[in-house]
């Protein structure tokens, strides 16, 4: 018995058991403390990878945008693509994967583009999608000077070209999309505009780049003198006979009195081809005219006296041909002018009005950029030329929605 307390009462080898007991809880406290840690820290790096992949995508969408404001085939539908995306040199965080799908797939001037980006980095992937459009325009410009030559004379202080967006209906200014008021081929030409202002007049070509001390002329790769020249033709032999004219062997065609040449309700195709010599040639606009739809000049100066009113496109095209709004009388064009002077006037000096400019403004003359008269023109294209020149037409690219896929 007395054993048996003094063995209850024996405490040693208590603090041995304590100390155990508190090791094995501070190694479970432990352990589970580097487990949380490894957690936190995975569930870190996943949601850091699964943030870069977002990104990622998102470059995706980007990179596919400057696809489909790129490409010049029609439709402007990019090849599927996996691209890497490196931060640095050394680095390649992930990819992007970027696929392309369209309507319509017949020659149109606007087609939706369904642009997708899978963005990978690591085990983590994320997908966005975007809707663009791509919209192309007839003319950059409401005078789009193309070809060898750009010489110029401006009279007065009462005309404009203007690249700013016309309803041709009501007149007035539409919010949309700024152009140029004049475009040329190359740097050299738009000196040759440029200086044909005078500090005064420069304010009256008014659009994109234009201030009060500077006049809105662009240089543009858009529509080049062949595709004029390509266009020009093709608008021609889809022209009815009964629109069709051709100038008197190194004369004038001349149009006087009251014409119309196509209406709001029913534009037409006109074409009048020069015959004889370059720079002989002439279509003579007199008296109160009006025209809606496409009026194309080959070969010979298109020049305009008396009241004129014209909806849609006019283009001139040739060899040593010209554009002029001369004399009295309000002058009014909605929509865009081409002038592609495909040869040279060298130092003969022609024997009539321009005097070997290819453009020429005077008095009252306006040249008003307008969508609105422009869509007039392509309705009347035929789908053969318009699917060989589309692709060297100019264009705008505009999102219209974006979203992810897998949030």
């Amino acid at each position: 018995m007395t054993n048996s307390l003094i063995f209850l009462k024996d405490e040693s080898g208590v603090a041995l058991v304590t100390g155990l007991v508190i090791l094995v809880l501070l190694t479970a406290i432990g352990t589970y403390a580097i487990n949380m840690t490894e957690i936190d820290q995975s569930l870190s790096a996943n949601l850091k990878t699964s943030k870069q992949a977002f990104y990622v995508a998102d470059a995706g969408i980007e990179w596919g945008r400057q696809q489909v404001r790129a490409s010049t085939a029609i439709p402007p539908l990019p090849a599927n693509s996996t691209q890497p995306l490196s931060m640095d040199t050394n680095t390649v965080p992930g990819t992007y994967t970027v696929s392309f799908t369209i309507t319509p797939t017949t020659p149109a001037f606007e087609y939706t583009v369904a642009v997708q980006s899978v963005g990978t980095v690591g085990n983590a992937s994320k997908t966005v999608q975007a809707v663009v459009t791509k919209t192309y325009d007839l003319s950059d410009s409401a005078i789009t000077l193309r070809g060898n030559e750009a010489d110029s004379s401006f009279t007065g202080n009462a005309f404009s070209v203007d690249g700013r967006d016309y309803d041709h209906v009501t007149g007035a200014l539409t919010g949309g999309t700024t152009q140029y008021g004049i475009t040329v081929p190359s740097q050299a030409l738009k000196t040759v505009v440029d200086n044909a202002l005078s500090s005064q007049q420069k304010d009256n070509v008014i659009g994109t780049g234009g201030t009060g001390t500077t006049a809105s002329i662009g240089v543009s790769t858009a529509l080049p003198s062949s595709t004029v020249t390509s266009l020009g033709d093709a608008l021609c032999n889809a022209a009815p006979a009964a629109n069709k004219f051709n100038t008197p062997n190194n004369g004038s065609f001349s149009i006087s009195g009251n014409n119309t040449w196509g209406t709001r309700a029913s534009p037409q195709i006109y074409c009048v081809t020069g015959v004889g010599t370059p720079g002989n040639m002439s279509m003579d606009v007199h008296g109160n005219f009006s025209g809606a739809g496409v009026l194309v000049v080959q070969s010979a100066d298109l020049v305009i006296n008396g009241a004129f009113h014209f909806e849609g496109l006019i283009i001139v095209t040739g060899q040593k041909v010209g554009f002029g709004l001369l004399g009295g009388g309000n002058k009014d064009i909605y929509g865009s002018v081409i002038i592609n002077e495909t040869g040279s006037d060298g130092a003969a000096i022609r024997m009539e009005e321009l005097q070997g400019m290819e453009e020429e403004l005077q008095g009252a003359a306006h040249v008003l950029y307008s969508r609105s008269a422009l869509n007039i023109a392509r309705q009347l294209m035929p789908a053969d030329a318009l699917s060989s020149v589309i692709g060297t037409l100019p264009s705008t690219v505009q999102q219209v929605s974006w979203s992810e896929v897998n949030k």
